[in-house]
């Protein structure tokens, strides 16, 4: 097999233009068509059509990039599923421009401090982890964060000028795991605020995606700042530990970590107490978001003993801050759902999208999308949010024109 092909190079500099168009066709190919070609070049891999497969493969890539934007998620997962098959094909180099090639486009279009760019590089860095590379996953990581620091001091100068030069004399060399952590130690230490311990997650989420061993005395560090000012660093304090119980199940429970998950419940309580609720900040809402996911992390690690308390109290503050027909209430009765339906069973996730139907029913009506959904749930004993299947609809969480994305609005 030939090492860079003209076509990945093509897909590098050919879609450079993407985001500047607004077509409706690629090559004569609209978006379902190409929707056709990625089933086949996934029929063309799995028969060993290696160059078959490599072509309909760039051609959808190309085609979802031109069509729909280069950051777009559908066009990742098109990325990250033609790398895959570079890497499965002992193709390094290709699987690696792919890599390079959407970093690339996101970092240029998005910033590095934009979600969708930060959701992108430990996607990378948990496949190469995934693919055996952990020490290039670190390293990329590594350089990200670098690159972001970068960015953020010549945005806060203010500077503009000779912006390439000063850039690229001012990159540090990668540090290593140990000296990455200690910083972002030191500078949560010296100078604790919102901005550092969020920065120090980040940061304890690149190492915890290549399964960084080191990276628990960075979230126990965290953890510790937060509970001196508790009220403060509630939200933080919260993803500290569950950030500390997802490092846990990647690696394993045992008897070592157990106590972790175990105290998650008190650590919950703990800032639940002392936390200032405000039901029109949206920091509430960040809050029971956090709380899902720890819960979501406890429940996970099979410890459904303590995990069912803590959906209760969750439940208990959500209706006490929003009421019990809010919207934020109905999201977290059924992102509770979502969770039990994932790990456990349709009998444990039933409950909690019965309390989100019935509030569902009451705030929008029967006709509102959302009902509709979960009332097809329990016909099929499975929760997926609302598609043209249920039209007609009058609304979709009550408002008229409304499209649910699920993305973002489900806990994983």
């Amino acid at each position: 097999m030939t090492q860079a092909s003209p076509s990945v190079v093509f897909v590098a500099e050919e879609a450079a233009t993407a985001d500047l168009t607004l077509s409706l066709n690629f090559n004569g190919k609209s978006l379902s068509d190409l929707g056709k070609s990625l089933l086949a070049a996934r029929g063309y891999a799995q028969s060993q059509e290696e160059l078959l497969a490599e072509e309909t493969y760039i051609e959808t890539f190309n085609g979802f990039q031109h069509l729909l934007g280069r950051t777009h998620s559908d066009v990742a997962k098109v990325g990250y599923e033609l790398a895959t098959f570079y890497w499965q094909q002992n193709r390094k180099i290709e699987a690696d421009a792919i890599f390079e090639s959407m970093t690339a486009a996101h970092i240029s279009s998005l910033g590095m401090d934009d979600r969708k760019t930060q959701q992108h590089i430990l996607h990378v860095a948990e496949l190469l982890n995934s693919w055996h590379r952990g020490e290039d996953g670190l390293a990329f990581l590594s350089h990200a964060r670098e690159l972001a620091e970068v960015a953020r001091s010549d945005e806060n100068s203010g500077s503009r000028k000779s912006k390439g030069k000063a850039r690229s004399d001012r990159i540090p060399s990668v540090l290593t795991a140990q000296e990455l952590l200690r910083q972002s130690s030191d500078e949560i230490a010296l100078n604790p605020s919102v901005n550092n311990i969020n920065h120090g997650l980040d940061n304890a989420r690149f190492h915890t995606a290549v399964q960084d061993p080191t990276v628990v005395v960075l979230l126990r560090a965290i953890e510790n700042q937060c509970f001196k000012e508790a009220a403060k660093y509630a939200i933080q304090g919260i993803r500290a530990r569950t950030e500390l119980l997802k490092f846990h199940l990647k690696q394993g429970v045992n008897i070592g970590n157990k106590d972790d998950f175990v105290s998650a419940k008190d650590v919950l309580n703990t800032y639940w107490t002392n936390m200032i609720y405000d039901s029109t900040s949206f920091k509430s809402h960040e809050a029971v978001e956090a709380a899902l996911e720890l819960a979501a992390a406890v429940l996970r690690g099979r410890f459904d003993f303590f995990a069912t308390p803590m959906f209760r109290t969750i439940e208990q503050k959500t209706q006490q801050m929003f009421g019990s027909v809010d919207e934020r209430t109905i999201w977290m009765f059924i992102n509770v759902g979502m969770i039990y339906q994932t790990y456990r069973r349709w009998d444990d996730a039933r409950p909690w999208f019965e309390r989100a139907w019935a509030a569902a029913g009451s705030a929008w009506g029967l006709e509102d999308g959302i009902t509709r959904s979960l009332t097809n749930a329990f016909a099929k004993k499975h929760f997926s949010y609302i598609s043209d299947e249920g039209r007609p609809f009058k609304t979709v969480f009550g408002v008229c024109g409304f499209t649910v994305r699920p993305t973002r609005l489900h806990i994983e």
